[in-house]
């Protein structure tokens, strides 16, 4: 069937419809765009089978189908609150955050994450598959840790803040005193660390 668009410019009155009540409703579902002049505001629940919601690709002509997974149950997906435009970040491809974001639930990503201006994770643990790698650049480099009150520990100790300076040894007798107090130091700090049993 083929929506007519009348055109008789008959606007009707209080008690009845007119043509250009029809060509506005026909114009809706032909996909005319009315933004500028006869804007749609839908303001009642409506439900969409899955793949049945299409965004349209404003040049090619191409369309996003949204696809729900079988779910068990009503859920609510609730949009952040913006103070200005962003974009969706996807799953499956490689993505780049260029503001600060807080993950506070387990997130699973398949791609490439880049962000260029820093993460919060408040999960309980980061946890990396095996053969996962800390990659690192070759001009800069990158620390852990940038304060000596911030906390670290390694192979589930309790985390520590920057251990003590260590004194340097001096002297050059056989049993120098001051060598052995600082090989101690230093067995002490890495245990501490938990780089050592």
């Amino acid at each position: 069937m083929t929506r007519k668009i009348l055109a008789i410019s008959n606007p009707g009155d209080t008690t009845h419809y007119g043509t250009d009540d029809i060509d506005y409703i026909n114009s809706y579902l032909t996909g005319v765009d009315q933004s500028g002049t006869d804007p749609v505001t839908i303001n009642t629940t409506t439900t969409y089978a899955s793949s049945k919601l299409n965004l349209k690709a404003p040049t090619t002509g191409n369309t996003f189908s949204i696809i729900t997974s079988d779910v068990v149950g009503n859920r609510t997906v609730t949009f952040p609150l913006l103070t200005g435009n962003d974009t969706f970040a996807m799953v499956a491809f490689a993505n780049t955050f260029t503001g600060s974001n807080t993950f506070s639930g387990v997130t699973t990503h398949s791609g490439a994450i880049t962000c260029t201006a820093g993460a919060t994770f408040n999960t309980t643990d980061i946890t990396l598959g095996a053969g996962v790698d800390f990659v690192l650049d070759t001009v800069t480099g990158s620390r852990i840790g940038l304060a000596s009150t911030q906390k670290l520990g390694f192979y589930g100790v309790t985390a520590i803040v920057q251990p003590a300076a260590i004194t340097a040894p001096s002297g050059g007798t056989t049993i120098d005193t001051q060598a052995r107090t600082a090989i101690s130091s230093l067995i002490t700090t890495l245990h501490n660390l938990g780089l050592t049993a």
